[in-house]
């Protein structure tokens, strides 16, 4: 593992490497798999290795239809080089929605909207080509089509495992959707609201829900932080953690923190955040981000990452002890405070903003479902559907305008499909969690908890899959009753807060 500002240089991490390059599979297939196997001899380092480099190198795949997608995910690039704005520093659909989620004049925001759906319908048709190479790659592998393919691969789920589960989050996220439009029309008498005037006002509510938090600064919050980690026995794992602290304009959303590995480094903590963001908010998203790095320092293996053998779920391990880390603020940074009414505040604010977020999942991972079970749809059927998916779980939310193909530059169907649903189960993975914690231990932030929180979840790493590791530790197969639960507790707090 790679030591950074925290420590001094870490032994363990060097020898490591030292063993992945004295044993090393060689680039591109300079030699057969059989001959490495009758050269090295067979062990669980080399097992490793040996799938690390089937996946890498797509041995056993259908060649032909997979390099196909890969030519159409050129499209990607083409068209978003194609939108630009004068008005705009760095380009592509990505940019845009920064911009709209930031500009404050309505007029500026309107017309960001149209320049960034400008060419939506070239988007929208080579999209559709890439869907019909998606599929007929997943057919070569024997699926019905890629959304099948996708969910059976990466999460070991299926479709029909999936929709009751969708059915049950939109029914949890409608009451607090009502709750955010009701609030948008603080701001606005357009019924229905336009999209980019919708994005712009949903980030404004949000931002306002949260409460006022000025009194900490960043190197408080990591005093706190170190402090409560001390008390809990992971502070070693902190120490292991690279934090990079120059600070960084947020990716896309208001107190969103990009994290990427470090060029060059196979396995690391890593922490990227942004010292000019100070709300409470931040100060969560900072949390989960240096939870990643815990979650990386504290693993087993002591092979570089690149070894370890691929797993199902890889995206709702990597994300769960995060997630479940936004629970122990309070713990962290007022441990004496057992219930006030900035903790209330807090916590309805905080479920407003995952509802949100996850209703913005459900319509993803709806449209995938439809785009890749109905082939021979158009690119107008495809925007009618995405109209009613919006409309469900959107209500004040207005049509796109003719001509604009709202989902036809969403970087997460050409770039990411089907992983949004990853940091969903990590969230609902990390709710079992925290259910976990009270029921056994009273409390998320007792030692006795943090001890079985690390054997059961941050020393395992991606040693198996998420499936395997939750049935191990909940001795059942996954539930994800608790989120509900607690959706509807916060609901009834706020009634009463209200009333």
């Amino acid at each position: 593992m790679y030591s950074g500002q925290c420590s001094a240089t870490h032994s363990e991490y060097q020898q490591a490497v030292q063993a992945w390059q004295d044993n090393r599979l060689p680039r591109g297939g300079e030699f057969e798999l059989q001959k490495i196997f009758a050269a090295k001899g067979a062990n669980s380092a080399i097992d490793r290795m040996i799938q690390r480099y089937r996946k890498e190198y797509h041995l056993d795949e259908p060649k032909e239809e997979l390099y196909q997608t890969y030519e159409y995910i050129d499209r990607w690039e083409q068209l978003s080089d194609e939108l630009k704005s004068d008005r705009l520093p760095i380009q592509g659909p990505e940019a845009f929605q920064t911009a709209i989620l930031q500009e404050e004049d309505e007029a500026k925001r309107k017309q960001l909207y149209l320049e960034k759906y400008s060419n939506s319908r070239e988007f929208a048709n080579s999209f559709l080509e890439l869907r019909g190479a998606r599929n007929n790659y997943a057919k070569a592998k024997g699926f019905s089509n890629f959304y099948e393919m996708m969910l059976n691969e990466r999460f070991g789920l299926s479709p029909q495992e999936i929709d009751p589960v969708l059915d049950k989050l939109q029914m949890a996220c409608s009451p607090w959707i009502n709750i955010l439009e009701t609030s948008l029309k603080n701001y606005t008498s357009d019924s229905p609201i336009p999209a980019y005037n919708y994005a712009y006002l949903w980030t404004k509510t949000l931002k306002a829900s949260f409460p006022e938090f000025q009194a900490l600064d960043y190197q408080h919050v990591i005093g706190s932080l170190e402090n409560f980690l001390h008390k809990v026995g992971l502070f070693s794992e902190y120490r292991s953690v690279y934090i990079d602290d120059e600070p960084r304009p947020a990716k896309s959303l208001p107190g969103f923190i990009p994290s990427e590995s470090l060029p060059g480094i196979e396995i690391s903590g890593y922490v990227l955040y942004d010292l000019s963001l100070k709300t409470i908010k931040n100060m969560v998203d900072i949390i989960h981000e240096i939870f990643h790095g815990i979650h990386l320092a504290s693993m087993d293996q002591r092979l570089p990452y690149i070894l370890r053998k691929p797993q199902v779920g890889d995206e709702i391990l990597g994300e769960m002890p995060p997630i479940f880390s936004e629970e122990l603020i309070f713990a962290i940074l007022f441990p004496d405070v057992k219930s006030n009414a900035f903790i209330d505040q807090y916590n309805y604010a905080d479920m407003l903003a995952k509802m949100t977020r996850w209703t913005a999942t459900i319509e993803i991972l709806r449209m995938e479902k439809f785009m890749y079970e109905n082939p021979q749809s158009t690119i107008d059927e495809v925007n009618d559907q995405y109209s009613l998916v919006k409309k469900a779980l959107n209500p004040q939310m207005a049509d796109p305008p003719p001509g604009a193909y709202e989902w036809a530059n969403n970087i997460y169907y050409w770039l990411y499909p089907v992983y949004t649903l990853g940091h969903l189960y990590g969230g609902l993975f990390a709710a079992e969690v925290q259910k976990a914690g009270l029921d056994k231990f009273g409390s998320i932030s007792s030692s006795q908890f943090i001890k079985w929180f690390k054997k059961n979840f941050l020393d395992p790493g991606f040693s198996q899959d998420w499936q395997t590791l939750y049935q191990k530790a909940f001795k059942k197969p996954f539930n994800p009753e608790y989120f509900f639960t607690k959706s509807e507790e916060e609901l009834n707090k706020l009634t009463i807060m209200k009333s």
